[in-house]
């Protein structure tokens, strides 16, 4: 039977290297794939937070838009002035929750999460 050519025996010296940067290859993509499992861990992690801050965010909008609506009612007899208010407000609370959520965002690209927590920024 003839000798395959492409066969690699690791008791021959000459190819001893070759087998050697295999094994080295190997290991650099196993810890290649390690890494790459663990950005997608952080990643999931990372859009959970979003979620639950993004939520949070949303129930804190809730609750000021009431207390705003019960204070107007109160304050103003005028239905149609009651309504004009509150559509202003509910305009303001929706552009101010923006700016907060963007640059809420924008203070997490510019201190990741390895310098400073998201905690001791906000």
């Amino acid at each position: 039977m003839p000798k395959c050519p492409y066969r690699i025996s690791g008791s021959d010296p000459s190819q001893r290297d070759l087998l050697n940067k295999m094994i080295a290859a190997k290991r650099d993509i196993g810890m290649a794939v390690e890494l790459s499992q663990t950005i997608s861990r952080d990643e999931n992690e990372r859009a959970r937070f979003h979620e639950r801050r993004k939520f949070q965010m949303d129930m804190e909008h809730s609750v000021l838009y009431s207390h705003y609506e019960a204070i107007l009612a109160k304050m103003a007899p005028n239905l149609q002035y009651i309504l004009y208010m509150k559509n202003l407000v509910f305009k303001i609370l929706q552009f101010i929750t923006s700016i907060v959520y963007c640059l809420r965002l924008q203070m997490r690209y510019l201190f990741p999460a390895n310098h400073l927590s998201y905690d001791q920024i906000c």
